[in-house]
């Protein structure tokens, strides 16, 4: 049996980021996924195997609170969710966090300056940037002028060499990349924190129970899972 500080159970934006930031003090960490790392043979970016035949998203069946079992939209994999999304990363304007009258709006108990050091962080750690906006999309933005909208260019997790690149800058928004030009959960943070010694990662294991830990620490939690993950 091994013990660790912390267990992370899911590798998706929150797990993925706890686990690179708590590897980097020191402490042991083991990160559990419930899926398997994604294939790298291009199936992640073909339309009939990703929409048409849903090849990738889980079918597991899930309960409400009424007891009815339904299937949510969800993905099992390493990087979770991360994989599919659009690579649009936003930040909250500065407007939004103070009071809005108009809307009977309190203000945020946070300043936007108290967020900043850490969209930056996390803006690095992801490689966001702004692209040229496509022509058909200007030819549309060029109606907007004088109106009280304003167009601007997404923030995007998105490499520069994914121009070059027809097929993967067409199949990033709902695509897992091949070549690596969107980052991630993984590529992003779990890559990165691989190089800690103190970061151990099982995938392919369900968490079938948590149970509090007596041994050590009255609030320390552990995984029961299929492997020998304790």
């Amino acid at each position: 049996m091994s013990d660790y500080d912390d267990i992370i159970v899911g590798s998706g934006a929150g797990g993925s980021a706890a686990a690179y930031r708590l590897a980097q003090t020191g402490r042991s960490v083991l990160l559990i996924e419930k899926g398997q790392p994604l294939p790298t043979d291009g199936s992640t970016l073909d339309f009939t195997r990703v929409i048409g035949a849903a090849e990738f998203k889980s079918m597991e069946a899930w309960l409400d609170r009424d007891g009815r079992p339904f299937v949510p939209e969800e993905y099992f994999n390493l990087g979770g969710k991360t994989k599919w999304y659009g690579a649009a990363l936003l930040r909250y304007g500065e407007q939004e966090f103070v009071a809005d009258s108009g809307f009977h709006c309190l203000c945020w108990p946070i300043r936007y300056a108290d967020l900043a050091p850490y969209y930056e962080q996390a803006e690095q750690l992801f490689g966001v940037r702004r692209f040229d906006i496509e022509p058909n999309l200007q030819r549309l933005t060029r109606r907007l002028n004088g109106s009280a909208w304003r167009p601007q260019p997404l923030p995007l997790s998105l490499a520069p060499e994914i121009v070059a690149n027809v097929h993967e800058a067409t199949h990033f928004d709902g695509f897992a990349s091949v070549q690596g030009f969107k980052a991630d959960a993984q590529t992003a943070l779990l890559d990165r924190a691989r190089s800690f010694s103190t970061l151990q990662i099982v995938t392919g294991d369900a968490v079938a129970e948590l149970l509090r830990a007596h041994r050590h620490r009255s609030e320390s939690a552990a995984c029961a899972s299929r492997a020998d993950a304790k």
